[in-house]
């Protein structure tokens, strides 16, 4: 008869190997009564109870309660359920790592949520940018929305003479920024994972040269030299991997001799013998050894390669996903991250140690590489467009000139300090586009601008703003950038239901060209422009989205600064150009182009609005809808009704009990209410009905308006 110590033994063994844990088998405290119940295998019991959580959750019992909710959120239940049903899987039938504390079932379960979390990568990967953008609202309700991209370079000087409340307002804003408290937990965090301290100082050392790469992409790599070399690497990363370090010589250090918790002779011991399950059993020594030949070489470096790009997509996900830097997604993905990593490291250099002829690295470093794969193939897709491309040539379509500049490679002047200036043409006219123009240089030369005859495009003939406007090309220490907006826009935002007024959309085309610029790499610390509506306002709103630049905002400024002049030369005769070579969709036979200036007052141009206005759809897709000057036309116009899709029986001699009549999105003759038009120059395309794609009904419209024309 065997004795109760080799019985307990024997079902010890028993119960790791149930586990999957061999490591069990070798270690005391499992032994210990008051931990040996977690241990044991439960997975009949916990499926009984997941089976009766989920019967409960689904409403299986009481189908019409489960069928009060929306679909959204049936959905987004289901979704979850799913997950959850998946990790409790992991959690009792996945096979263990290496790693055993605080239980091997947590990294069961962190296994599980790998596995999910590149599932969702991959169904990201094949939506398109903006819908990946917009399911992210179903993650987090803050998402979805662009965001504003801090560039820590816009401004690096050290000292700061005129600002005499804090002369080295720079660096303090630096240095007590909240992310380098973060910054020196990651390192530390690192060294812990890596324990060898000459490649953190190849990854750390590699990360700032990564970061110099793409300061061109992405503006939070814009950063000073001072803040890069010496803050970064030199205190943060240093402080980081030598905290690091001394934590793993603590570990390496100590004497592994677990005792289990009740053989603990009071309580203090025990909270601390607790404590200690969620610190590592024993301490592997990391032999990385690059240099012991060629393959060891490319093995260390492939797990260099990959843990900085895991660290760049971090960057990259935020800026093409327009998620927030203290958003919880954030966070969780770190976190994630951090628990993966954890395992793979183990499980790596266990790889590199093993001298077998034939064998594969663990499911951890399988899924960290695929999952770095796939989130690296995210930013390529999503990232592409989202980085401001420049064009130089003119004679192209409108929508494809929406966006121009300057076509040279970025000058080392760039990286300087840097001012700029923006200012718009025909935001009055009725006919045409709105442009908005900006003009860059290194703050060095404004006084070498001011000698360039800019002035206000409006005081210039047509011969000198083309003058002008071939030598600023011409000059390498200059930049610029247009943005034009379609008329068609232009009437659509201003008319549809939640209509955008005339200066919202003035100050989203001004802060577009400040972040195109920003994104180019250029440094920008000051921003000159004309004033639209208050101008203090207007500086606060552009203060708030981009803390780093100071503003001035004026009136008449493209008199009063040479930079803002010479952006103002640069969307005039951009105007002027797309006007002229503007191709007319409707070919009606009677119609021509002497349109004049564009403006409301201009005879000619009331003579050609005249002449081209049409029963139904007003007029050609050059005419902006929205302004006033078209109101007293609206009077000739026919009256017609629009009939929904669905016809309601109960409306007698089968009539549909949804019609519309066309002053609701439209024109309508002379007996149309007064409250039904907007004479001022906002306009109204939709009024009253009931549509959140008034854009999509305004194209439809344009397009038979099209047609109309054609065939007139």
């Amino acid at each position: 008869m065997e004795s109760n110590a080799h019985r307990r033994v024997r079902r010890r063994d028993h119960l790791a190997q149930e586990n999957g844990d061999t490591e069990l088998s070798c270690s005391i405290d499992e032994l210990d009564p008051w931990t040996a119940w977690a241990y044991r295998p439960r997975t009949i019991s916990l499926l009984f109870i997941g089976a009766c959580f989920l019967i409960w959750a689904s409403g299986a019992l009481d189908p019409e309660s489960s069928e009060s909710g929306d679909l959204v959120t049936s959905v987004k239940r289901g979704v979850w359920a799913m997950i959850a049903v998946f990790l409790a899987y992991c959690l009792l039938q996945a096979p263990s790592t290496v790693l055993i504390r605080p239980h091997p079932a947590i990294w069961r379960l962190v296994h599980g949520m790998a596995v999910v979390y590149l599932v969702a990568l991959t169904f990201l990967l094949f939506q398109k940018r903006d819908d990946a953008r917009q399911f992210m609202k179903f993650l987090h309700p803050d998402l979805g929305v662009e965001l504003p991209e801090r560039s820590y370079g816009a401004d690096c000087r050290v000292y700061i003479p005129e600002n005499p409340s804090s002369r080295f307002k720079n660096v303090y804003d630096t240095l007590f920024d909240e992310f380098v408290l973060a910054h020196i937990f990651g390192w530390w965090g690192k060294a812990i994972l890596i324990r060898n301290q000459p490649l953190l100082w190849v990854l750390s050392i590699g990360f700032e040269l990564m970061e110099f790469t793409f300061r061109h992409m992405l503006p939070n790599f814009n950063e000073c030299w001072w803040d890069s070399i010496i803050l970064d690497i030199l205190t943060c990363n240093w402080f980081g991997i030598w905290a690091g370090m001394h934590t793993v010589r603590y570990f390496d250090g100590k004497t592994y001799e677990w005792v289990g918790i009740s053989r603990q002779p009071n309580i203090i011991s025990k909270v601390k013998r607790t404590l200690g399950q969620f610190t590592p059993a024993q301490w592997d020594k990391d032999e990385w050894h690059p240099l012991l030949g060629p393959w060891r070489f490319i093995q260390v470096l492939s797990l260099c390669v990959v843990f900085l790009t895991v660290e760049l997509n971090t960057f990259f996900l935020k800026f093409c996903l327009w998620i927030p830097p203290r958003n919880p997604v954030i966070i969780y993905r770190l976190i994630l991250w951090w628990l993966i990593a954890i395992p793979t490291i183990r499980e790596y250099n266990s790889y590199l140690q093993d001298r077998k002829p034939v064998k594969k690295v663990g499911a951890f470093c399988w899924l960290s590489i695929a999952i770095c794969i796939v989130e690296l193939l995210i930013c390529i897709k999503f990232g592409h467009v989202a980085i401001a491309l420049n064009s130089s040539n003119f004679g192209i379509p409108i929508h494809q000139i929406a966006e121009m500049g300057s076509e040279a490679p970025l000058p080392k002047w760039a990286s300087t300090p840097c001012i700029m200036g923006i200012d718009e043409a025909g935001r009055g006219p009725v006919l045409g586009p709105m442009v908005y123009g900006c003009l860059y240089c290194a703050r060095s030369y404004q006084k070498t601008l001011a000698t360039l005859k800019f002035a206000d495009s409006k005081t210039l003939k047509e011969e000198q703003r083309e003058e002008l406007f071939d030598n600023l090309k011409a000059d390498e220490s200059l930049g610029w950038s247009v943005d034009v907006i379609d008329p068609r826009e232009l009437s659509a935002k201003m008319l549809k239901k939640n209509k955008v007024n005339l200066n919202e959309i003035s100050h989203d085309s001004a802060i577009g060209l400040i972040k195109r610029v920003l994104n180019m790499g250029v440094l920008l610390t000051e921003v000159y422009l004309d004033t639209v509506g208050d101008a203090d306002k207007y500086r606060i709103k552009l203060s708030e989205i981009f803390p780093s630049i100071k503003f001035v905002v004026a009136k008449k400024a493209d008199s009063l600064y040479p930079v803002v002049s010479g952006a103002s030369i640069v969307a005039k005769v951009t105007r002027d150009k797309v006007l002229r070579e503007w191709v007319l969709e409707e070919t009606a036979e009677n119609m021509h182009r002497s349109f004049g200036s564009g403006y409301p007052g201009d005879p000619e141009t009331k003579a050609w609005l005249n002449h081209h206005k049409h029963s139904v759809f007003g007029f050609p897709s050059l005419v902006r809808f929205s302004w006033g000057t078209c109101t007293p036309y609206y009077k000739d116009m026919v009256e017609v009704l629009w009939e929904s899709d669905k016809v309601d029986e109960d409306v007698p001699n089968g009539s549909s009990g949804k019609q519309l009549k066309l002053r609701n999105v439209g024109f309508t003759t002379s007996k149309r209410k007064s409250e039904d038009v907007e004479s001022s120059a906002k306009g109204r395309y939709v009024n009253s009905i009931d549509l959140d794609n008034s854009f999509l009904m305004f194209t439809v419209c344009t397009d038979i308006q099209r047609m109309i024309f054609n065939q007139s």
